[in-house]
Order: structure tokens, then sequence, then C-alpha cells
């Protein structure tokens, strides 16, 4: 799988904005932007459509990777 190069990076918690978008989520899982979309989709990691572009909370990427999504 080619993953996209992403020239932001964030070193702790504090870096990381509050509403992301699917590159800043891509960048902290390190996963392609196929695969934060198909989560999205798939409603294992909650996000809102805006404008036809996901907006994703800090607080639900932390549940999801908390295994606490859905």
């Amino acid at each position: 799988m080619a993953m996209t190069k992403y020239s932001k990076t964030y070193v702790n918690w504090g870096q990381v904005p509050v509403v992301l978008n699917v590159s800043d989520v891509c960048i902290i899982l390190r996963v392609s932007d196929r695969t934060v979309r198909n989560l999205l989709t798939a409603g294992k990691l909650k996000g809102r459509q805006t404008d036809g572009k996901w907006l994703i909370t800090k607080d639900n990427l932390l549940k999801f990777l908390d295994g606490d999504a859905a």
C-alpha cells in the first residue's frame, strides 16, 4: 500500500488541533486517506462531513484510539 507523505508532524497531543481533517488523522494514525475515509463511512471513527470534507474532533479521535468510538 502506498502511503501519502505529509510534511506536517505532531510531537505531542498539545500540538494537535481541536478539529482535524482527514490529512491530520492520516498523519497521527500513519495510515492512508482511504483508510481514514473507510473508518469514517463505516462509523468506526466519528466525524462530520461539511461541504464534502470530513471533520473529526480531537476528542472523537482519542475515543477511537481508546476503542470507545461509535
